[in-house]
Parts: C-alpha cells; sequence; structure tokens
C-alpha cells in the first residue's frame, strides 16, 4: 500500500508539472488576448471620431457658415469638438483649396488675326501659352466649356468650330457652322448643346449637338447682330446681348424656342459688348480636412457646391 502511495507521489507531481506548462502560455495568450482587444477597442474608438469629426466638418462648412470663415484657396483653421466621441474629442483641420480639374484655370483668345491661345492660373496669377489654334482667330471668335471641353468659333467670316481637348492640349475640327462667323459671333453651353450667335449683322441663331457634331438653324435672334454680341446661360434661358450700337438685351426660351425683348442695356453696347453669368449655388470649392485623436487621423478631401458634397477621398492614416 505504501508503495502504491510512493508511486502515485511522482506521478501527481508530473501531471502538476505538465498543467503548469500547458497553464502558464494559456494565461499569457489569455492577457495578451486582452491586452490587443483593449488596443484594439481603442483604435476603433479613435477611428469612430475621427470620422465624426470629418462629419461634422463637412456639416459646419454647408450649415454652420464655416465655408464664409475660408474664402481663398490657402485659408485654414483648426478646432476641436465641444463634446466627445467615444470618450475622444477630436481635432479638426480644414483648408480650402484650389478648385479641382480644369476650374482652376481660364482660357483665352488673344484674336487679332493670330492663333495664339493662352491658360490662366487663377491660384498662380501666371499666364501659360497653349497649342495654337488651327486657324488665326478674328472678330466673331468665341470660347465656350461643356464641363469637358473648350469649344471655339474661329470667325474671321469663316465657318471653322474647333475643340480643344484641355488634357492632351490638342484641337480638333468639329462640323462647320451653317454659314460664316463674323463681328457679334458668340457661344454658350447648356446641358447637351451648344448655342451660337452668326454675328456680321445677321439674325441667325444656331444650336449644335455635341453628341451628334450638327447644327440646327433655331428662331431668329429679334434683329441683326453685330460688334457688340454676346450670349450667356443661366440654365433656363440664354440672355442676349444685340451689339451693333444698340441698347437691345434678349432673352430666350430654350424649351420654347422663342425670344423675348427684355430691359435695354443702360448704354449702347458694341465692339467689346460681353456677359457673363454667376450664381453662388454654382461654385464649386474643394476642402481638405483632417481630423486626429489620440494617434489616428482621417484624411479627406470633400467638394462642396450648394447642398451638394461629393467625397473625393477618404483615408484613415
Amino acid at each position: 500500500m505504501n508503495s502504491e502511495r510512493g508511486q502515485a507521489l511522482p506521478l501527481a507531481l508530473l501531471a502538476l508539472a505538465a498543467g503548469m506548462l500547458l497553464i502558464v502560455p494559456f494565461a499569457n495568450h489569455i492577457g495578451g488576448n486582452l491586452l490587443a482587444s483593449r488596443i484594439y477597442g481603442q483604435v476603433m474608438n479613435e477611428q469612430y471620431s475621427c470620422d465624426a469629426g470629418v462629419e461634422h466638418a463637412i456639416w459646419n462648412l454647408t450649415n454652420g457658415g464655416l465655408a464664409s470663415q475660408l474664402p481663398d484657396p490657402g485659408d485654414s483653421t483648426t478646432y476641436q469638438l465641444d463634446g466627445t466621441v467615444n470618450g475622444v474629442a477630436p481635432t479638426i483641420t480644414v483648408t480650402a483649396m484650389a478648385p479641382s480639374g480644369n476650374g482652376s484655370y481660364i482660357y483665352a483668345l488673344q484674336g487679332n488675326a493670330k492663333k495664339s491661345f493662352w491658360k490662366y492660373d487663377i491660384t498662380g496669377d501666371t499666364w501659360t501659352s497653349m497649342a495654337d489654334t488651327p486657324d488665326k482667330v478674328k472678330a466673331g471668335g468665341a470660347l465656350t466649356y461643356n464641363e469637358s471641353y473648350i469649344y471655339a468659333l474661329q470667325g474671321d467670316a469663316k465657318k471653322s468650330f474647333w475643340k480643344y481637348d484641355i488634357t492632351g492640349d490638342t484641337w480638333t475640327s468639329m462640323a462647320d457652322t451653317p454659314d460664316n462667323v463674323a463681328a457679334g459671333g458668340a457661344l454658350t453651353y447648356n446641358e447637351s448643346y451648344i448655342y451660337a450667335l452668326q454675328g456680321d449683322a445677321k439674325k441667325s441663331f444656331w444650336k449644335y449637338d455635341i453628341t451628334g457634331d450638327t447644327w440646327t438653324s433655331m428662331a431668329d435672334a429679334p434683329d441683326n447682330v453685330a460688334e457688340g454680341g454676346a450670349l450667356t446661360c443661366d440654365g433656363s434661358y440664354i440672355y442676349t446681348l444685340q451689339g451693333n450700337a444698340k441698347k437691345s438685351f434678349w432673352k430666350y426660351d430654350i424649351t420654347g424656342d422663342t425670344w423675348t425683348s427684355m430691359a435695354d442695356a443702360p448704354g449702347k453696347v458694341s465692339g467689346g459688348g460681353a456677359l457673363a453669368y454667376t450664381c453662388a449655388s454654382e461654385v464649386i470649392t474643394n476642402y481638405e480636412i483632417v481630423s486626429t485623436a489620440g494617434d489616428t487621423a482621417t484624411h479627406a478631401v470633400v467638394s462642396i457646391g450648394g447642398e451638394t458634397v461629393s467625397i473625393l477621398s477618404w483615408q484613415i492614416e
């Protein structure tokens, strides 16, 4: 009996030792998992807090008046949320950026029987010479933009109509206008169409189908258009200066293909007459937003125009 007890004791000690070998790594594993779980939870809390900071900045830009404090590219402000999100209060930096894509530039024809075509950098206040137009531009030369390409009339009593690829810096000849364009020639864009005045002391008014590369004659202008003729569009109607040393100002109904005489211009309009339409709700501005909480940051770039918000990028850092 005593012999059996003597044999059991070493066996028990071996079992205890084996158990310790299993228990210690298991305990370490459990402890490591608990620590990793706490770290993961902290990181996730910080990430949620950062994302909430970006969302607050977007709200602040569209509804809280923050955009008015950042009127120019490079303007920046930093603030912290009054409350916490998951126990963390993010710090948010918002910086106004130059418009993306083609919006930060203005393009110009020299005219004066030259082929020169220039690009103006709004942010840098600098001019750059771009690819020359296919031929010399004179009276009646005009430009318009359809959000992808720039379209141009040559003028100079010619029918030439060109498309400029902004990305490739190249020109392509498109379908000729129905008749020669001279002084008073003008262009404007609305949706899928470009509208043009012939000028040249004529009433002709045309519509160009961008997809079909075709021209259609529309209702004539109320009177002959010559030097100073100009067009602009507000998205619903096209507004027109007659030029030709007249005060006449007209509205064209795109849907009805009809003209209406509006209040005369304050003085007679001739060579150099021009029109431009601006609407604050159409201004699109990009903003860089960096929201930081603890060791985590969310970096976002958003584009805001009126009530429309587009997320250009959103990255966790």
